[in-house]
């Protein structure tokens, strides 16, 4: 399990102020994938973090330059402060968090071997560093994504398990399913493209369903 005390999401050029995405975080989710307990997307208890709160208590004055911001205690569900965290912005890497649970769903087992496409090559660094045709397996694509935040190592998830077009359709499927509400994705690696974007909410949420169900 993921080890989240909270989360704190500014989004300007969208960086990550405090998370808990740590080397132990990584390794929980590829030797313990939570795909086969993880439930139907109608038995998932959304989330509604309490804006009420928001209102009955005076925000601290947070040195934020960020357009947006989302800090949540995921212990009490709470909302502690919030800046326009409604608006879809580029995500980044954060991108692969999604990409990651797709995957993982989508392989069945972490040890699936995958051959390296074509595509995975004319991406930008960060790179894992792949090579077409190579063989990997789900798990040690799963190192390369979330540890060296290989946007290879994205594409390689994406078209070497289903069709690209069809995993990219999942990720968008597993959004909606969840309640992220302002989110579409138009690929797995979060590099900058129309139409490509989260709101901090969503992000929030998002690793909220990471952290309970993986």
């Amino acid at each position: 399990m993921f080890a989240f005390i909270g989360i704190v999401l500014v989004v300007g050029t969208l960086a990550t102020c405090a998370s808990a995405w740590s080397h132990r975080s990584v390794v929980n989710l590829v030797l313990h994938p939570a795909a086969a307990q993880a439930p139907k997307a109608a038995d998932f208890d959304h989330f509604d973090f309490s804006m009420l709160w928001l209102g009955l208590h005076r925000q601290p004055a947070l040195a934020v330059r960020a357009q947006a911001a989302y800090l949540v205690d995921l212990d009490t569900r709470l909302v502690l402060w919030a800046k326009d965290p409604e608006t879809s912005r580029a995500p980044a890497s954060l991108t692969k968090l999604m990409t990651a649970i797709v995957a993982v769903d989508d392989a069945g087992t972490l040890d699936r071997v995958v051959t390296v496409p074509p595509a995975a090559m004319h991406v930008v660094p960060s790179l894992m560093g792949v090579t077409t045709g190579e063989r990997l397996t789900v798990r040690e694509l799963l190192y390369g994504l979330l540890l060296d935040s290989g946007n290879d190592a994205a594409e390689a998830l994406a078209g070497g398990i289903v069709p690209r077009d069809r995993f990219i359709r999942q990720m968008n499927q597993k959004a909606k399913s969840i309640g992220l509400t302002q989110t579409h994705f138009v690929n797995p690696s979060g590099l900058d493209a129309p139409g490509h974007g989260m709101s901090a909410h969503d992000i929030v949420h998002l690793a909220a369903y990471l952290e309970r169900y993986y």
